[in-house]
Protein backbone atom coordinates (compact mmCIF):
# COMPACT_ATOMS: atom_id res chain seq x y z
CA UNK A 1 0.00 0.00 0.00
CA UNK A 2 3.00 2.28 0.55
CA UNK A 3 3.72 2.44 -3.21
CA UNK A 4 0.07 3.22 -3.90
CA UNK A 5 0.09 6.10 -1.41
CA UNK A 6 3.32 7.43 -2.95
CA UNK A 7 1.86 7.32 -6.47
CA UNK A 8 -1.35 9.05 -5.46
CA UNK A 9 0.58 11.70 -3.50
CA UNK A 10 2.56 12.66 -6.63
CA UNK A 11 -0.75 13.86 -8.09
CA UNK A 12 -1.86 15.47 -4.82
CA UNK A 13 1.44 17.39 -4.42
CA UNK A 14 0.39 20.48 -6.46
CA UNK A 15 -2.57 20.80 -4.08
CA UNK A 16 -0.57 19.94 -0.93
CA UNK A 17 -1.74 22.97 1.09
CA UNK A 18 -5.40 22.20 0.42
CA UNK A 19 -4.76 18.51 1.06
CA UNK A 20 -3.06 19.34 4.38
CA UNK A 21 -6.12 21.39 5.34
CA UNK A 22 -8.42 18.51 4.38
CA UNK A 23 -6.23 16.11 6.40
CA UNK A 24 -6.71 18.33 9.48
CA UNK A 25 -10.49 18.07 9.07
CA UNK A 26 -10.16 14.29 8.57
CA UNK A 27 -8.20 14.04 11.83
CA UNK A 28 -10.77 16.19 13.67
CA UNK A 29 -13.60 14.08 12.27
CA UNK A 30 -11.81 10.95 13.52
CA UNK A 31 -11.30 12.59 16.92
CA UNK A 32 -15.04 13.38 17.29
CA UNK A 33 -15.84 9.68 16.83
CA UNK A 34 -13.47 8.75 19.64
CA UNK A 35 -15.02 11.42 21.91
CA UNK A 36 -18.40 9.72 21.54
CA UNK A 37 -16.92 6.46 22.82
CA UNK A 38 -15.03 8.34 25.55
CA UNK A 39 -18.29 9.84 26.86
CA UNK A 40 -19.84 6.43 27.49
CA UNK A 41 -18.00 6.00 30.82
CA UNK A 42 -19.19 9.28 32.48
CA UNK A 43 -22.65 8.79 30.96
CA UNK A 44 -23.01 5.30 32.44
CA UNK A 45 -21.09 5.65 35.72
CA UNK A 46 -21.97 9.25 36.69
CA UNK A 47 -25.39 9.77 35.08
CA UNK A 48 -27.11 6.39 35.19
CA UNK A 49 -25.45 4.81 38.21
CA UNK A 50 -24.64 7.86 40.41
CA UNK A 51 -27.61 9.92 39.04
CA UNK A 52 -25.50 13.14 38.82
CA UNK A 53 -27.77 15.88 37.28
CA UNK A 54 -24.87 18.26 36.55
CA UNK A 55 -23.04 15.51 34.64
CA UNK A 56 -26.24 14.74 32.68
CA UNK A 57 -26.36 18.35 31.40
CA UNK A 58 -22.65 18.36 30.67
CA UNK A 59 -22.76 15.06 28.74
CA UNK A 60 -25.84 16.17 26.73
CA UNK A 61 -24.27 19.52 25.80
CA UNK A 62 -21.02 17.77 24.87
CA UNK A 63 -22.92 15.45 22.51
CA UNK A 64 -24.48 18.44 20.73
CA UNK A 65 -21.09 20.07 20.14
CA UNK A 66 -19.44 16.77 19.16
CA UNK A 67 -22.09 16.02 16.49
CA UNK A 68 -21.99 19.62 15.26
CA UNK A 69 -18.22 19.41 14.87
CA UNK A 70 -18.43 15.95 13.26
CA UNK A 71 -20.88 17.17 10.58
CA UNK A 72 -18.90 20.37 9.92
CA UNK A 73 -15.58 18.52 9.58
CA UNK A 74 -17.15 15.91 7.29
CA UNK A 75 -18.58 18.64 5.04
CA UNK A 76 -15.27 20.50 4.82
CA UNK A 77 -13.10 17.45 4.07
CA UNK A 78 -15.64 16.16 1.49
CA UNK A 79 -15.80 19.52 -0.30
CA UNK A 80 -12.03 20.11 -0.30
CA UNK A 81 -11.14 16.56 -1.39
CA UNK A 82 -13.84 16.67 -4.07
CA UNK A 83 -12.37 19.90 -5.44
CA UNK A 84 -8.83 18.49 -5.33
CA UNK A 85 -9.80 15.17 -6.93
CA UNK A 86 -11.73 16.71 -9.80
CA UNK A 87 -8.96 19.27 -10.39
CA UNK A 88 -6.41 16.43 -10.70
CA UNK A 89 -8.62 14.51 -13.15
CA UNK A 90 -9.19 17.73 -15.13
CA UNK A 91 -5.40 18.19 -15.33
CA UNK A 92 -4.98 14.57 -16.45
CA UNK A 93 -7.68 14.89 -19.12
CA UNK A 94 -5.93 18.02 -20.40
CA UNK A 95 -2.62 16.15 -20.50
CA UNK A 96 -4.24 13.20 -22.30
CA UNK A 97 -5.83 15.51 -24.87
CA UNK A 98 -2.47 17.23 -25.41
CA UNK A 99 -0.94 13.78 -25.86
CA UNK A 100 -3.62 13.01 -28.48
CA UNK A 101 -2.41 16.03 -30.47
CA UNK A 102 1.24 15.00 -30.10
CA UNK A 103 0.88 11.35 -31.10
CA UNK A 104 1.74 10.34 -34.68
CA UNK A 105 -0.75 8.92 -37.17
CA UNK A 106 0.87 5.50 -36.72
CA UNK A 107 -0.53 5.36 -33.17
CA UNK A 108 -4.09 5.98 -34.37
CA UNK A 109 -3.78 3.33 -37.05
CA UNK A 110 -2.95 0.71 -34.40
CA UNK A 111 -5.24 1.92 -31.57
CA UNK A 112 -9.03 2.13 -31.73
CA UNK A 113 -10.89 5.34 -30.96
CA UNK A 114 -12.86 3.41 -28.33
CA UNK A 115 -9.71 2.52 -26.39
CA UNK A 116 -8.68 6.17 -26.24
CA UNK A 117 -12.23 7.34 -25.38
CA UNK A 118 -12.38 4.73 -22.60
CA UNK A 119 -9.32 6.27 -20.95
CA UNK A 120 -10.91 9.73 -21.03
CA UNK A 121 -14.29 8.61 -19.68
CA UNK A 122 -14.21 5.26 -17.87
CA UNK A 123 -10.63 5.27 -16.51
CA UNK A 124 -10.67 8.97 -15.63
CA UNK A 125 -14.08 8.47 -13.98
CA UNK A 126 -12.77 5.66 -11.78
CA UNK A 127 -9.73 7.72 -10.84
CA UNK A 128 -11.94 10.72 -10.08
CA UNK A 129 -14.01 8.62 -7.65
CA UNK A 130 -10.81 7.36 -6.02
CA UNK A 131 -9.39 10.86 -5.52
CA UNK A 132 -12.58 12.72 -4.60
CA UNK A 133 -14.17 10.16 -2.29
CA UNK A 134 -12.16 7.01 -1.64
CA UNK A 135 -8.87 8.60 -0.55
CA UNK A 136 -10.81 10.92 1.74
CA UNK A 137 -12.70 8.03 3.35
CA UNK A 138 -9.51 5.98 3.62
CA UNK A 139 -7.55 8.68 5.48
CA UNK A 140 -10.54 9.61 7.68
CA UNK A 141 -10.93 5.93 8.59
CA UNK A 142 -7.24 5.70 9.51
CA UNK A 143 -7.54 8.74 11.82
CA UNK A 144 -10.79 7.40 13.30
CA UNK A 145 -9.22 3.99 13.96
CA UNK A 146 -6.18 5.64 15.58
CA UNK A 147 -8.37 7.81 17.82
CA UNK A 148 -10.62 4.89 18.85
CA UNK A 149 -7.57 2.70 19.52
CA UNK A 150 -6.36 5.42 21.91
CA UNK A 151 -9.67 5.19 23.81
CA UNK A 152 -9.51 1.40 23.79
CA UNK A 153 -5.97 1.32 25.21
CA UNK A 154 -6.73 4.13 27.65
CA UNK A 155 -9.68 2.22 29.07
CA UNK A 156 -8.07 -1.25 29.28
CA UNK A 157 -4.65 -1.81 27.69
CA UNK A 158 -4.62 -5.56 28.45
CA UNK A 159 -7.92 -6.18 26.74
CA UNK A 160 -6.88 -3.80 23.93
CA UNK A 161 -3.65 -5.76 23.37
CA UNK A 162 -5.69 -8.95 23.01
CA UNK A 163 -8.00 -7.20 20.51
CA UNK A 164 -5.12 -5.94 18.35
CA UNK A 165 -3.79 -9.50 17.91
CA UNK A 166 -6.42 -10.01 15.18
CA UNK A 167 -4.94 -7.15 13.07
CA UNK A 168 -2.43 -9.28 11.07
CA UNK A 169 -5.35 -11.35 9.81
CA UNK A 170 -7.08 -8.17 8.60
CA UNK A 171 -3.89 -6.97 6.88
CA UNK A 172 -3.43 -10.34 5.13
CA UNK A 173 -7.01 -10.29 3.80
CA UNK A 174 -6.59 -6.62 2.78
CA UNK A 175 -3.47 -7.36 0.73
CA UNK A 176 -4.72 -10.53 -0.93
CA UNK A 177 -8.12 -9.18 -1.95
CA UNK A 178 -6.60 -5.83 -3.01
CA UNK A 179 -4.22 -7.50 -5.50
CA UNK A 180 -7.07 -9.50 -7.01
CA UNK A 181 -9.24 -6.39 -7.22
CA UNK A 182 -6.58 -4.42 -9.10
CA UNK A 183 -5.92 -7.27 -11.56
CA UNK A 184 -9.61 -7.78 -12.35
CA UNK A 185 -10.27 -4.02 -12.56
CA UNK A 186 -7.53 -3.61 -15.15
CA UNK A 187 -9.08 -6.35 -17.26
CA UNK A 188 -12.54 -4.78 -16.92
CA UNK A 189 -11.17 -1.41 -18.08
CA UNK A 190 -9.55 -3.03 -21.13
CA UNK A 191 -12.85 -4.74 -22.00
CA UNK A 192 -14.68 -1.42 -21.60
CA UNK A 193 -12.28 0.04 -24.16
CA UNK A 194 -13.17 -2.75 -26.58
CA UNK A 195 -16.89 -2.24 -25.93
CA UNK A 196 -16.57 1.51 -26.54
CA UNK A 197 -14.75 0.76 -29.82
CA UNK A 198 -17.63 -1.36 -31.08
CA UNK A 199 -20.11 1.34 -30.09
CA UNK A 200 -18.15 4.09 -31.87
CA UNK A 201 -17.60 1.92 -34.93
CA UNK A 202 -21.25 0.97 -35.33
CA UNK A 203 -22.57 4.49 -34.70
CA UNK A 204 -20.18 5.91 -37.31
CA UNK A 205 -21.10 3.21 -39.81
CA UNK A 206 -24.84 3.04 -39.01
CA UNK A 207 -25.81 3.74 -42.64
CA UNK A 208 -23.81 0.73 -43.86
CA UNK A 209 -25.16 -1.46 -41.04
CA UNK A 210 -28.74 -0.64 -42.04
CA UNK A 211 -28.09 -0.81 -45.79
CA UNK A 212 -26.69 -4.34 -45.46
CA UNK A 213 -29.32 -5.42 -42.90
CA UNK A 214 -26.60 -6.28 -40.36
CA UNK A 215 -28.37 -4.90 -37.28
CA UNK A 216 -28.72 -8.37 -35.70
CA UNK A 217 -25.03 -9.19 -36.28
CA UNK A 218 -23.92 -5.96 -34.61
CA UNK A 219 -26.33 -6.51 -31.71
CA UNK A 220 -24.89 -9.99 -31.15
CA UNK A 221 -21.31 -8.67 -31.40
CA UNK A 222 -22.06 -5.98 -28.83
CA UNK A 223 -23.82 -8.47 -26.53
CA UNK A 224 -20.83 -10.86 -26.65
CA UNK A 225 -18.41 -8.12 -25.66
CA UNK A 226 -20.83 -6.78 -23.04
CA UNK A 227 -21.14 -10.29 -21.57
CA UNK A 228 -17.34 -10.41 -21.13
CA UNK A 229 -17.51 -7.10 -19.26
CA UNK A 230 -20.35 -8.42 -17.08
CA UNK A 231 -18.41 -11.61 -16.27
CA UNK A 232 -15.33 -9.66 -15.19
CA UNK A 233 -17.34 -7.08 -13.22
CA UNK A 234 -19.17 -9.92 -11.41
CA UNK A 235 -15.79 -11.25 -10.30
CA UNK A 236 -14.85 -7.77 -9.08
CA UNK A 237 -18.05 -7.54 -7.05
CA UNK A 238 -17.43 -11.07 -5.75
CA UNK A 239 -14.12 -9.84 -4.29
CA UNK A 240 -15.73 -6.57 -3.18
CA UNK A 241 -18.64 -8.35 -1.48
CA UNK A 242 -16.37 -10.93 0.18
CA UNK A 243 -14.07 -8.41 1.87
CA UNK A 244 -16.53 -6.83 4.33
CA UNK A 245 -18.18 -10.06 5.58
CA UNK A 246 -14.73 -11.60 6.08
CA UNK A 247 -13.67 -8.66 8.21
CA UNK A 248 -17.00 -8.66 10.03
CA UNK A 249 -16.79 -12.36 10.89
CA UNK A 250 -13.25 -12.10 12.26
CA UNK A 251 -14.21 -8.94 14.16
CA UNK A 252 -17.34 -10.62 15.55
CA UNK A 253 -15.36 -13.53 16.91
CA UNK A 254 -13.01 -11.08 18.63
CA UNK A 255 -15.92 -9.09 20.14
CA UNK A 256 -17.48 -12.28 21.51
CA UNK A 257 -14.23 -13.18 23.27
CA UNK A 258 -13.85 -9.63 24.62
CA UNK A 259 -17.43 -9.54 25.96
CA UNK A 260 -16.78 -12.83 27.74
CA UNK A 261 -13.53 -11.63 29.30
CA UNK A 262 -14.67 -8.05 30.03
CA UNK A 263 -17.97 -9.14 31.49
CA UNK A 264 -16.14 -11.49 33.82
CA UNK A 265 -13.82 -8.64 34.93
CA UNK A 266 -16.81 -6.35 35.61
CA UNK A 267 -18.62 -9.02 37.64
CA UNK A 268 -15.44 -9.52 39.68
CA UNK A 269 -15.23 -5.74 40.28
CA UNK A 270 -11.88 -5.36 38.50
CA UNK A 271 -13.42 -2.60 36.30
CA UNK A 272 -16.53 -0.41 36.32
CA UNK A 273 -19.47 -1.00 33.95
CA UNK A 274 -18.90 2.47 32.47
CA UNK A 275 -15.22 1.78 31.81
CA UNK A 276 -15.98 -1.59 30.18
CA UNK A 277 -18.86 -0.26 28.04
CA UNK A 278 -16.75 2.73 26.99
CA UNK A 279 -14.11 0.22 25.89
CA UNK A 280 -16.72 -1.93 24.16
CA UNK A 281 -18.32 1.09 22.45
CA UNK A 282 -14.96 2.23 21.09
CA UNK A 283 -14.30 -1.30 19.90
CA UNK A 284 -17.73 -1.56 18.27
CA UNK A 285 -17.24 1.86 16.65
CA UNK A 286 -14.01 0.53 15.12
CA UNK A 287 -16.10 -1.78 12.95
CA UNK A 288 -17.41 0.96 10.65
CA UNK A 289 -14.05 2.63 9.84
CA UNK A 290 -12.38 -0.78 9.42
CA UNK A 291 -15.14 -1.81 7.01
CA UNK A 292 -14.83 1.55 5.21
CA UNK A 293 -11.07 1.06 5.08
CA UNK A 294 -11.58 -2.35 3.48
CA UNK A 295 -13.91 -0.98 0.80
CA UNK A 296 -11.71 2.09 0.25
CA UNK A 297 -8.65 -0.15 -0.17
CA UNK A 298 -10.43 -2.14 -2.90
CA UNK A 299 -11.63 1.04 -4.61
CA UNK A 300 -8.12 2.49 -4.49
CA UNK A 301 -6.88 -0.63 -6.28
CA UNK A 302 -9.50 -0.05 -9.00
CA UNK A 303 -8.43 3.58 -9.22
CA UNK A 304 -4.77 2.57 -9.50
CA UNK A 305 -5.63 0.14 -12.29
CA UNK A 306 -7.25 3.08 -14.11
CA UNK A 307 -4.19 5.22 -13.38
CA UNK A 308 -1.94 2.47 -14.82
CA UNK A 309 -3.80 2.73 -18.15
CA UNK A 310 -3.80 6.53 -18.16
CA UNK A 311 -0.07 6.69 -17.38
CA UNK A 312 0.68 4.06 -20.04
CA UNK A 313 -1.11 6.29 -22.56
CA UNK A 314 0.81 9.38 -21.39
CA UNK A 315 4.12 7.49 -21.73
CA UNK A 316 3.62 6.71 -25.42
CA UNK A 317 6.54 8.22 -27.33
CA UNK A 318 6.12 10.14 -30.56
CA UNK A 319 8.86 9.17 -33.04
CA UNK A 320 8.12 12.31 -35.09
CA UNK A 321 9.97 14.95 -33.09
CA UNK A 322 11.42 18.38 -33.65
CA UNK A 323 15.25 18.38 -33.75
CA UNK A 324 17.02 20.15 -30.89
CA UNK A 325 17.92 23.14 -33.09
CA UNK A 326 15.34 23.08 -35.88
CA UNK A 327 15.61 25.07 -39.08
CA UNK A 328 12.71 27.47 -39.69
CA UNK A 329 11.22 27.52 -43.19
CA UNK A 330 9.99 31.04 -43.87
CA UNK A 331 8.93 30.26 -47.41
CA UNK A 332 9.29 27.93 -50.39
CA UNK A 333 11.64 29.10 -53.14
CA UNK A 334 13.00 26.29 -55.33
CA UNK A 335 12.08 22.63 -55.14
CA UNK A 336 10.87 19.59 -53.22
CA UNK A 337 13.08 16.53 -53.62
CA UNK A 338 12.53 12.87 -52.72
CA UNK A 339 15.93 11.16 -52.59
CA UNK A 340 16.05 7.33 -52.47
CA UNK A 341 12.94 7.28 -50.27
CA UNK A 342 11.67 3.91 -49.03
CA UNK A 343 9.02 3.42 -46.37
CA UNK A 344 7.38 0.58 -44.45
CA UNK A 345 4.59 0.81 -41.87
CA UNK A 346 5.19 -2.57 -40.22
CA UNK A 347 8.91 -3.17 -40.82
CA UNK A 348 8.11 -5.95 -43.30
CA UNK A 349 6.36 -4.76 -46.46
CA UNK A 350 7.68 -1.64 -48.17
CA UNK A 351 4.93 0.72 -49.34
CA UNK A 352 7.43 3.00 -51.10
CA UNK A 353 10.67 1.74 -52.69
CA UNK A 354 13.59 3.89 -53.90
CA UNK A 355 11.49 6.90 -54.83
CA UNK A 356 13.48 9.68 -56.53
CA UNK A 357 11.71 12.76 -57.84
CA UNK A 358 12.19 16.52 -57.87
CA UNK A 359 9.21 18.88 -57.99
CA UNK A 360 9.97 22.44 -59.01
CA UNK A 361 8.28 25.48 -57.56
CA UNK A 362 5.04 26.25 -59.41
CA UNK A 363 4.67 22.75 -60.89
CA UNK A 364 1.39 20.83 -60.74
CA UNK A 365 2.23 17.14 -60.31
CA UNK A 366 -0.38 14.38 -60.51
CA UNK A 367 0.36 11.11 -58.71
CA UNK A 368 -1.61 8.22 -60.20
CA UNK A 369 -1.62 4.46 -59.82
CA UNK A 370 -3.55 1.50 -58.54
CA UNK A 371 -4.84 1.33 -54.95
CA UNK A 372 -2.02 0.38 -52.59
CA UNK A 373 0.71 1.71 -54.86
CA UNK A 374 1.83 4.24 -52.20
CA UNK A 375 0.19 7.44 -53.46
CA UNK A 376 -1.22 8.73 -50.14
CA UNK A 377 1.95 7.68 -48.32
CA UNK A 378 3.88 9.85 -50.79
CA UNK A 379 1.93 12.87 -49.44
CA UNK A 380 2.00 11.80 -45.79
CA UNK A 381 5.80 11.71 -45.77
CA UNK A 382 6.02 15.29 -47.05
CA UNK A 383 3.79 16.42 -44.15
CA UNK A 384 5.99 14.42 -41.74
CA UNK A 385 3.05 12.37 -40.55
CA UNK A 386 5.68 9.63 -40.90
CA UNK A 387 9.43 9.69 -41.53
CA UNK A 388 11.07 7.74 -44.38
CA UNK A 389 12.51 4.39 -43.37
CA UNK A 390 15.37 5.08 -45.78
CA UNK A 391 16.32 8.15 -47.78
CA UNK A 392 15.31 11.76 -47.28
CA UNK A 393 12.89 14.46 -48.40
CA UNK A 394 14.19 18.00 -48.79
CA UNK A 395 12.61 21.40 -49.32
CA UNK A 396 15.00 23.93 -50.84
CA UNK A 397 17.83 21.53 -50.01
CA UNK A 398 16.95 21.18 -46.29
CA UNK A 399 16.01 17.73 -44.96
CA UNK A 400 12.49 18.12 -43.52
CA UNK A 401 13.59 16.08 -40.47
CA UNK A 402 15.83 19.03 -39.59
CA UNK A 403 12.97 21.51 -39.93
CA UNK A 404 10.57 22.81 -37.28
CA UNK A 405 7.39 20.77 -37.83
CA UNK A 406 5.08 23.75 -37.40
CA UNK A 407 7.01 25.85 -39.93
CA UNK A 408 6.97 22.91 -42.37
CA UNK A 409 3.24 22.32 -42.15
CA UNK A 410 2.48 26.04 -42.27
CA UNK A 411 3.78 25.97 -45.88
CA UNK A 412 1.42 23.18 -46.89
CA UNK A 413 -2.31 23.16 -47.55
CA UNK A 414 -4.16 19.84 -47.50
CA UNK A 415 -7.44 18.81 -49.08
CA UNK A 416 -8.34 15.15 -48.55
CA UNK A 417 -10.76 12.66 -50.02
CA UNK A 418 -12.52 12.34 -46.67
CA UNK A 419 -13.52 15.91 -45.92
CA UNK A 420 -13.02 16.69 -42.24
CA UNK A 421 -15.31 19.39 -40.90
CA UNK A 422 -15.93 20.13 -37.24
CA UNK A 423 -19.28 20.52 -35.51
CA UNK A 424 -19.00 24.30 -35.63
CA UNK A 425 -20.09 27.16 -37.86
CA UNK A 426 -19.22 27.41 -41.56
CA UNK A 427 -17.17 30.50 -40.71
CA UNK A 428 -15.15 28.68 -38.02
CA UNK A 429 -14.49 25.71 -40.33
CA UNK A 430 -13.16 27.94 -43.13
CA UNK A 431 -11.02 29.91 -40.64
CA UNK A 432 -9.72 26.74 -38.94
CA UNK A 433 -6.13 27.28 -40.12
CA UNK A 434 -6.33 31.06 -39.59
CA UNK A 435 -8.60 31.85 -36.62
CA UNK A 436 -7.51 35.49 -36.74
CA UNK A 437 -8.81 35.99 -40.31
CA UNK A 438 -11.37 38.77 -40.84
CA UNK A 439 -14.89 37.97 -41.97
CA UNK A 440 -14.19 39.62 -45.33
CA UNK A 441 -11.17 37.34 -45.87
CA UNK A 442 -13.34 34.31 -45.04
CA UNK A 443 -15.98 35.43 -47.57
CA UNK A 444 -13.32 35.97 -50.25
CA UNK A 445 -11.92 32.48 -49.61
CA UNK A 446 -15.43 31.02 -49.90
CA UNK A 447 -15.99 32.87 -53.20
CA UNK A 448 -12.69 31.56 -54.54
CA UNK A 449 -13.86 28.04 -53.68
CA UNK A 450 -17.30 28.61 -55.32
CA UNK A 451 -18.87 28.08 -51.89
CA UNK A 452 -20.24 31.55 -51.11
CA UNK A 453 -23.48 31.14 -53.09
CA UNK A 454 -24.66 28.02 -51.25
CA UNK A 455 -23.39 29.27 -47.86
CA UNK A 456 -25.57 32.41 -47.91
CA UNK A 457 -28.62 30.22 -48.60
CA UNK A 458 -28.04 28.20 -45.42
CA UNK A 459 -30.40 28.97 -42.46
CA UNK A 460 -27.85 31.21 -40.71
CA UNK A 461 -25.41 31.75 -43.54
CA UNK A 462 -21.81 31.69 -42.35
CA UNK A 463 -23.03 31.19 -38.75
CA UNK A 464 -24.76 27.88 -39.63
CA UNK A 465 -23.45 24.94 -37.60
CA UNK A 466 -22.57 22.18 -40.08
CA UNK A 467 -23.12 19.20 -37.73
CA UNK A 468 -20.73 16.40 -36.83
CA UNK A 469 -18.41 15.79 -39.79
CA UNK A 470 -20.44 18.32 -41.83
CA UNK A 471 -23.49 16.04 -41.79
CA UNK A 472 -25.87 18.89 -42.71
CA UNK A 473 -24.06 19.53 -46.01
CA UNK A 474 -23.73 17.55 -49.24
CA UNK A 475 -20.41 15.98 -50.25
CA UNK A 476 -19.66 18.69 -52.80
CA UNK A 477 -20.51 21.45 -50.32
CA UNK A 478 -18.25 19.92 -47.68
CA UNK A 479 -15.40 19.66 -50.17
CA UNK A 480 -15.76 23.28 -51.28
CA UNK A 481 -15.62 24.45 -47.65
CA UNK A 482 -12.43 22.37 -47.25
CA UNK A 483 -11.03 24.08 -50.35
CA UNK A 484 -12.02 27.50 -48.94
CA UNK A 485 -10.12 26.56 -45.78
CA UNK A 486 -7.01 25.84 -47.88
CA UNK A 487 -7.48 29.09 -49.86
CA UNK A 488 -7.62 31.13 -46.64
CA UNK A 489 -4.44 29.50 -45.34
CA UNK A 490 -2.79 30.57 -48.63
CA UNK A 491 0.06 28.01 -48.60
CA UNK A 492 2.77 27.93 -51.28
CA UNK A 493 2.55 24.09 -51.41
CA UNK A 494 -0.76 22.33 -51.94
CA UNK A 495 -1.47 18.62 -51.40
CA UNK A 496 -4.70 17.17 -52.81
CA UNK A 497 -5.55 13.58 -51.91
CA UNK A 498 -8.34 12.32 -54.22
CA UNK A 499 -10.21 15.65 -53.86
CA UNK A 500 -12.99 14.79 -56.34
CA UNK A 501 -13.54 11.19 -55.22
CA UNK A 502 -17.08 10.12 -54.28
CA UNK A 503 -18.71 13.21 -55.84
CA UNK A 504 -21.48 13.28 -58.41
CA UNK A 505 -20.76 14.87 -61.80
CA UNK A 506 -22.27 18.27 -60.97
CA UNK A 507 -20.46 18.49 -57.61
CA UNK A 508 -17.22 17.30 -59.22
CA UNK A 509 -17.37 20.03 -61.85
CA UNK A 510 -17.89 22.69 -59.17
CA UNK A 511 -15.03 21.30 -57.08
CA UNK A 512 -12.74 21.13 -60.13
CA UNK A 513 -13.43 24.82 -60.86
CA UNK A 514 -12.59 25.62 -57.22
CA UNK A 515 -9.43 23.52 -57.39
CA UNK A 516 -8.25 25.24 -60.56
CA UNK A 517 -8.48 28.57 -58.81
CA UNK A 518 -6.80 27.17 -55.69
CA UNK A 519 -3.86 25.72 -57.67
CA UNK A 520 -3.05 29.00 -59.41
CA UNK A 521 0.49 30.07 -58.49
CA UNK A 522 1.01 27.16 -56.11
CA UNK A 523 3.20 24.07 -56.20
CA UNK A 524 0.60 21.30 -56.22
CA UNK A 525 0.83 17.55 -55.74
CA UNK A 526 -2.50 15.87 -56.45
CA UNK A 527 -3.19 12.19 -55.86
CA UNK A 528 -5.98 11.23 -58.22
CA UNK A 529 -7.49 8.55 -60.40
CA UNK A 530 -9.50 11.13 -62.39
CA UNK A 531 -7.79 11.81 -65.69
CA UNK A 532 -9.28 15.32 -65.85
CA UNK A 533 -6.80 16.36 -63.14
CA UNK A 534 -3.90 14.34 -64.60
CA UNK A 535 -4.40 16.00 -67.99
CA UNK A 536 -3.98 19.46 -66.46
CA UNK A 537 -0.79 18.56 -64.57
CA UNK A 538 2.66 19.65 -65.75
CA UNK A 539 3.97 16.26 -64.74
CA UNK A 540 2.43 12.88 -63.95
CA UNK A 541 4.05 10.34 -61.63
CA UNK A 542 2.78 6.85 -62.40
CA UNK A 543 3.23 4.58 -59.38
CA UNK A 544 3.10 0.80 -59.25
CA UNK A 545 4.04 -1.41 -56.29
CA UNK A 546 5.54 1.49 -54.35
CA UNK A 547 7.84 2.58 -57.17
CA UNK A 548 7.62 5.45 -59.65
CA UNK A 549 7.51 3.57 -62.95
CA UNK A 550 6.79 6.51 -65.18
CA UNK A 551 7.35 10.29 -65.17
CA UNK A 552 6.15 12.71 -67.82
CA UNK A 553 3.15 14.59 -69.14
CA UNK A 554 -0.17 12.79 -69.47
CA UNK A 555 0.30 12.72 -73.26
CA UNK A 556 3.88 11.41 -73.02
CA UNK A 557 2.93 8.55 -70.73
CA UNK A 558 0.02 7.54 -72.98
CA UNK A 559 2.47 7.16 -75.86
CA UNK A 560 4.94 5.00 -73.95
CA UNK A 561 5.75 1.66 -75.61
CA UNK A 562 5.00 -0.49 -72.55
CA UNK A 563 1.39 0.80 -72.52
CA UNK A 564 1.00 0.44 -68.73
CA UNK A 565 -0.27 3.97 -68.18
CA UNK A 566 -2.57 3.78 -71.21
CA UNK A 567 -4.17 0.57 -69.96
CA UNK A 568 -4.55 2.12 -66.48
CA UNK A 569 -6.39 5.11 -68.00
CA UNK A 570 -8.59 2.89 -70.16
CA UNK A 571 -9.55 0.60 -67.29
CA UNK A 572 -10.12 3.48 -64.84
CA UNK A 573 -8.37 1.55 -62.08
CA UNK A 574 -8.13 3.50 -58.82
Amino acid sequence: MGKAVKRIYTYLRPYSLLFFLAAIFMALEGATNSLLAFLVKPALDDVFLKKDLRMLKLVSLSLVFIYLGKCLFEYLRTYIMGSIGFSIVTDLRNRMFEKCQELPLSYYSSTTTGEITSRFLYDAGLLENTLTSTVSKYITSVFTIAALLFVVFYRDYKLATFSVLTMPIFVHIFTKLGKKMRRKSKKAQELMGSLTSILNEVLKGIRIVKAFCMERREIERFKRENAKVLKTVKRIYHIYALSSPSMEFIGGMGVAAIVLYGGYQTIKGATTPGNFFSFLTALAMLYKPVKTLSKAHNNIQRGLAALDRIEAFLRVENPIKNPESPAILKGFNREISYENVSFTYDGKRFVLKDVNITIKKGEVVAVVGRSGSGKSTFLNLLLRFYDPTYGSITIDGIDIREVDIKSLRSLIGLVTQETILFNDTVKANIAYGRPDASFQEIVEAAKAAYAHDFIVKLPKGYETVVGEGGAKLSGGERQRIAIARAVLKDPPILLLDEPTSNLDLESENMVLKALERLMEGRTTIVVTHRMTLAERAHKVLFMDGGRITGVGSHKDLLEREDGLYRRFCEMGIS
